[in-house]
């Protein structure tokens, strides 16, 4: 995505770091860049013009170089809060109390996404909510991005609460109310948030919607949303009563840590998410189960009609004690019991109703939830009758907890409350799945009976911090208990997809951590399963931060050293592969336990550890080391991700410079022939980014022999141009690393860093100038950060780097084509950067700091062509790279973002940078002497647009005027100088960059200049034929728009079409304005205008010459052809003009080339019939009469093409 310029105001994008305005004189190019794309980023984002997606970022179209402050990003998870208030409710229930769940509903997974949200209505409606202002309010809290982007739904359920209507009745009737108070369906509503979601932006404050609630069976009513979602609506219909009306609802998305405390605050009630969030904190303490009370089947029981069943949940001990507060059916406060809906006349219930259980971890291993059913009768009685019952437990026989999923349930037949008070039915089977213990226990008949076809349905959902459902992992957290099945235990947990998931690992992994240390450190433990506890612990550790205030651990070492020495030969590699990724923690762990066990003994065995380092790294290097195989990359790549912490954990083991050598030459070791695969080139980049930003790069020593290494691979991916991403990145990273801030008041030769920008200079700058030339042009992403590298390499660079640089590219005076082919294509880099806008128009404060790194670097790229491409002749003197550089310096003077009248802001002093290049120019061009004349005419132009500058016009035309007197001393005229001098003026007035002051002054100060010269008078009358031409330039280019101006520009362009054959002879030039005048005519419609002004073309030709002319009307053809080409275009226009006697000459000469030169009688007898046609128009042909006016023009006053 292009940043392009703000584009009303064109204004400048102001580099900020927070409200900061940034110093660039503060940061190196490189930051500079890496500020500019964050800025203009956010600038984006606020203008609404660049949208953010969770995990795509943004890029920008030249490139980004991302900014890492380890080795490991930082990935930022974002929680986000839905406040969500009811503000009307439309409906009544009927003269009963109504109560509203509330909750979010993930659509395409058919499952509730967040807790239920209460809100109790009074019989009268709103009144009830009203006087509490937050009562209506909840905060659905902790939703992720991913949630955000899923298919949600806001589902309202209305459940009325209130006594039975009229026997008989279904419940909508208006009837005498008899029979105990009843939870019953009413109706349900759904709203969609997928939109509002996904788009917060557009919403920053509430937004209010209104969904209307629907009614359908009673059967069906625990689908009823899930229809409404999908439009099945057949089977439903609007609520009566107030068909208009619905519930309405206020939304607003939070995304701010403190939203929650906030809305506790104000009253609101906070809604949890069903299950985790996507960050668990250390201190995040949760034992909560989700129970959905699912549906039942239950006989009729000889009766006529069906019960009106009504389920009560509830949570008990082993001894029957219920326990208190314990069940939540909604967010706010929980209950004891937990009472469902109850439908009419239905043995089959399907209630689809959702609770938490948040049972005590104390009491939680021997309790068991229970589920009571009763009979609901509609007459006049208020007791509601126990016939059956269901439990289940929570922690199975293993010490598991109840698995997730449905659970079909036995129902017992009760009707005596007292029997189920001592629990005796524990000894039951609660399912099929405890069949094997079911029937009798000791012989003795159960006390309950249950029925084959009656049975209850749950599904349960776990989300505990402190409990675990996978038995394997807690066979591993008890493994003193049965120690001869360690060995097994820990080869399951290492398959991790099979049964033990990663979310389950990390909840519990200290406790597996102080298993495995346990292992480690126990002699039973590493007797009986050696080696095996570390190929566990490389799936624990990675990305976690170990506590490392342990104990002395043994073996791990050697294990590592074992690991490498095996993985060459493993037929799996998997294994090898997660035991190489985590050796950043082993060493970690081995080296700070390795400094605490030193603390404690006084040093004792330090030798011995060395030894131990030393060899693990050689079997590592010799693993790095073997041939590249398809199969072994996975594994070598592991290890590269894992090599700059190995190397920083070694740095405090053995010293710097031991660990740096150690690292270079495992980074060293994968071949280049053949190259390795993509990830593996990523991986050893990555890792010798990595390493410099650790200790290694902070050590003098250290730094230069990992720079070394790190710009070895950086050459060898640049010269392929692959990687270039992560070269880009990698650049930015080692010129971050080296710059430093210019103090004045420090020696220039005193900077401990000179030679690693010696290594990094050398070995880099000229394969990436060429990458960066190759990227040109192109639309590669990466190109603005490798500029951005490029310049920041040079950024770097003081005079002492160049002559060691132009050393390195030329050893031998005599062998100069490496150094010239380098400044060829850095000459012409540069150019590009300065003239096509690598980076965006508005950047102009990195533009500007751009330049001046180039205007610090044109100097020091003048040097090798002073010394070694300078002489009186070819080729010793090489007008190619001069001329180069001559270009280069005129970009630079003339660049945008050095012309303070079309920017202003922050920055260097531009005037004075664009004065500071120019001077340089010029000093470098008066160096030549009398080589300047192999320069022209190109020089000429690149000093005419120099004078375009007004701090350097005086000093460039004198370099013009020294250029003449030059080629005058040396040929005895100024020819060629002069030619390019108006040949270029020409141009430069037509691309609008001149005016009458640059006019008046360059004639003041070419006279001043000529004066003194011995061709002065020649010298005077050629400086007034310029002034001349100029002024006849300025007129031209004065009318050149508009029609009003039209035979303003006819008689201005004549005037120069004059001048140039009349007073400077300059056919080419002619030639130009006679085809300008030409179209001009024909955008008039003047076709004999049109004709006669190409017969002034055609005048300076010849019948008899055969010379090809460079005419891009005619290319390639002998001017005998042309001079024909030309008069059959002009007949055409004669002909079109009604003017046939101006083409009777014409003809006659046309018939004579043909009869006497060609004799091509074909072509002469059509002329004949063109002039015999042309004739009898003459005669035949009506016309008007031609009127034509002489109109003059006298005095000064006038222009000068209208006098």
């Amino acid at each position: 995505m292009k940043y392009a310029k703000e584009p009303k105001l064109g204004l400048e994008l102001v580099p900020r770091r927070g409200a900061e305005a940034v110093d660039p004189e503060d940061m190196s190019l490189v930051e500079l860049y890496r500020v500019h794309v964050e800025s203009a980023e956010r600038a984006a984002a606020w203008r609404g013009t660049l949208r953010r997606a969770g995990g795509s970022g943004s890029s920008f179209n030249s490139g980004t170089l991302t900014s890492n402050s380890s080795s490991t990003s930082t990935t930022t998870v974002q929680s986000h809060h839905l406040m969500c208030s009811m503000r009307d409710f439309g409906h009544t229930a009927g003269g009963d109390e109504a109560e509203l769940l509330l909750w979010l509903h993930d659509a395409r997974r058919a499952q509730p996404l967040s807790e239920r949200f209460r809100i109790r209505i009074a019989r009268d409606g709103f009144s009830n909510y009203v006087d509490r202002l937050h009562a209506n309010s909840t905060l659905f809290a902790d939703l992720s991005t991913t949630d955000l982007s899923r298919e949600l739904w806001l589902v309202a359920w209305v459940i009325r609460v209130g006594r039975w209507a009229g026997a008989g009745s279904s419940g909508s009737g208006t009837g005498e109310r008899r029979g105990p108070v009843a939870r019953r369906p009413l109706g349900a509503g759904v709203l969609p948030l997928a939109e509002f979601l996904r788009q917060p932006g557009q919403h920053p404050g509430e937004k209010e919607y209104t969904f209307k609630v629907y009614q359908c069976e009673e059967k069906d009513f625990h689908q009823l949303h899930d229809m409404l979602i999908r439009k099945q609506t057949n089977k439903c219909n609007i609520l009566p009563g107030q068909p208009n009306y619905g519930i309405v609802v206020a939304l607003r998305l939070l995304s701010n840590a403190g939203s929650i405390s906030e809305a506790v605050s104000s009253g609101a009630t906070v809604t949890a998410k069903r299950g985790f969030p996507d960050v668990i904190m250390p201190g995040d303490v949760r034992n909560d189960l989700y129970l959905t009370l699912e549906k039942a089947e239950f006989e009729r029981g000889g009766k006529s009609t069906a019960k009106n069943v009504l389920a009560t949940v509830t949570v008990h001990d082993s001894t029957g004690q219920v326990i208190n507060e314990c069940v939540w059916g909604a967010s706010g406060n929980g209950s004891t019991s937990y009472e469902s809906v109850v439908l009419y006349h239905n043995n089959s219930p399907a209630w689809g109703e959702h609770l938490r259980l948040t049972v005590p971890l104390e009491t939680f291993t021997n309790a068991h939830v229970r589920i009571e059913f009763r009979h609901c009768s509609t007459r006049d009685k208020t007791e509601r009758k126990l016939y059956g019952f269901a439990f289940a437990r929570l922690m199975e026989a293993s010490g598991a907890t109840l698995r997730d999923g449905a659970h079909e349930l036995y129902v017992y037949k009760c009707d005596d409350p007292t029997k189920l008070t001592s629990a005796s039915y524990l000894s039951l089977p609660s399912c099929a799945a405890d069949s094997a213990r079911a029937g009798s226990v000791n012989g003795v008949v159960p006390t309950f009976q249950r029925s084959s076809k009656e049975n209850c349905t749950i599904s349960t959902l776990l989300c505990s911090t402190k409990l675990t459902q996978n038995e394997d992992l807690l066979a591993l957290l008890q493994w003193r208990a049965r120690p001869e099945k360690v060995q097994e235990t820990l080869l399951r947990v290492l398959r991790l997809g099979d049964g033990l998931s990663c979310e389950e690992l990390i909840k519990f992994l200290r406790d597996v951590l102080d298993a495995l240390f346990a292992l480690f450190s126990t002699e039973d433990g590493n007797r009986q399963v050696t080696g095996v506890p570390y190929s566990t612990l490389r799936h624990s550790v990675p990305g976690i931060d170990i506590d490392m205030q342990l104990a002395r651990r043994e073996g791990l070492l050697s294990s590592v050293q074992h690991c490498a020495e095996w993985a060459a030969s493993a037929e799996g590699q998997e294994p090898i592969r997660k035991c190489l990724r985590s050796l950043g923690a082993v060493f970690r762990l081995a080296v700070r336990s390795r400094r605490l066990f030193a603390r404690a003994t006084g040093g004792q065995y330090e030798d011995s550890f060395r030894r131990d380092v030393r060899a693990a790294l050689h079997a590592l290097k010799a693993f790095a080391q073997h041939p590249y195989k398809e199969h072994l990359a996975p594994a070598q790549v592991a290890l590269m991700s894992s090599w700059a912490e190995v190397s920083r954990e070694v740095c405090g083991a053995l010293g710097a410079g031991e660990a740096a050598r150690a690292a270079a030459l495992v980074l060293d070791a994968p071949p280049h022939h053949p190259p390795p695969p993509p990830a593996l080139a990523r991986a050893r980049l990555h890792a010798a980014q990595d390493i410099l930003k650790g200790p290694l790069g902070e050590d003098p020593e250290a730094r230069n022999i990992i720079l070394t290494t790190a710009c070895h691979h950086l050459r060898v991916h640049l010269a392929r141009r692959d990687e270039l991403q992560q070269c880009a990145e990698m650049i930015g990273e080692l010129v971050a690393l080296l710059w430093k801030k210019p103090d004045p008041d420090r020696p220039v030769e005193d900077d401990e860093l000179d030679p690693d920008v010696d290594v990094l200079c050398l070995n880099t700058l000229d394969v990436l100038v060429e990458t960066v030339l190759h990227l040109i042009g192109g639309n590669s992403p990466v190109l603005g950060s490798m500029v951005a590298g490029l310049l920041g390499v040079m950024e770097l660079l003081k005079p002492v780097h160049y002559q060691r640089l132009w050393s390195h590219l030329a050893p031998h005076p005599h062998d100069r084509k490496p150094l010239k082919d380098f400044l060829m294509r850095a000459f012409l880099v540069f150019r590009h950067l300065i003239e096509q806008d690598v980076f965006p128009g508005d950047w102009m404060v990195l533009r500007v700091q751009s330049c001046k790194v180039l205007l610090s670097a044109l100097q020091d790229l003048a040097q090798p062509l002073l010394e070694r491409f300078l002489g009186d002749e070819p080729p010793q003197f090489d007008s190619q790279l001069w001329s180069g550089y001559m270009e280069l310096g005129v970009a630079l003077v003339t660049s945008t973002a050095l012309q303070p009248e079309r920017w202003s802001g922050r920055g260097p002093d531009r005037p004075r940078m664009r004065a500071a290049a120019g001077m340089r120019v010029l000093a470098t061009w008066n160096l030549l002497g009398p080589a300047q004349l192999h320069l022209v005419p190109g020089a000429v132009g690149a000093l005419l647009e120099i004078t375009l500058v007004g701090e350097l016009r005086r000093a460039a035309l004198g370099a013009l005027v020294s250029l003449m007197a030059a080629e005058r001393a040396h040929a005895g005229h100024a020819r060629r100088t002069e030619a390019a001098l108006v040949d270029k003026l020409d141009s430069l007035v037509a691309d609008n960059k001149a005016d009458d002051h640059y006019r008046r002054l360059f004639d003041t100060v070419l006279m001043e200049r000529v004066s003194t010269e011995g061709w002065r008078e020649a010298g005077a009358a050629f400086v007034a034929c310029v002034t001349r031409l100029l002024e006849r330039l300025l007129d031209y280019r004065a009318v050149m728009q508009g029609a009003e101006h039209r035979d303003k520009r006819m008689a201005a362009t004549v005037n120069l079409l004059n001048f140039y054959k009349n007073e400077i002879d300059r056919k080419e030039m002619y030639l130009r304005y006679v085809y300008k005048l030409h179209d001009l005519h024909i955008a008039s419609d003047n076709f004999v205008e049109a004709g006669c002004t190409l017969l002034l073309y055609a005048e300076t030709l010849s019948w008899e010459s055969d010379q090809i002319g460079v005419d891009p009307e005619y290319p390639e053809m002998p001017e005998w052809k042309r001079k024909e080409a030309i008069y059959n275009q002009v007949l055409q226009y004669f002909d079109r003009g009604k003017c046939w006697e101006k083409g009777l000459p014409l003809l006659r000469e046309l018939a004579t080339l043909y009869e006497v030169k060609l004799c091509d009688y074909p072509r002469l007898s059509h002329c004949l019939r063109t002039h015999a046609t042309f004739l009898d128009s003459v005669m035949e042909q009506l016309r008007p009469e031609p009127e034509y006016f002489r109109v003059g023009f006298y005095g000064k006053g006038c222009p000068l093409f209208v006098r």
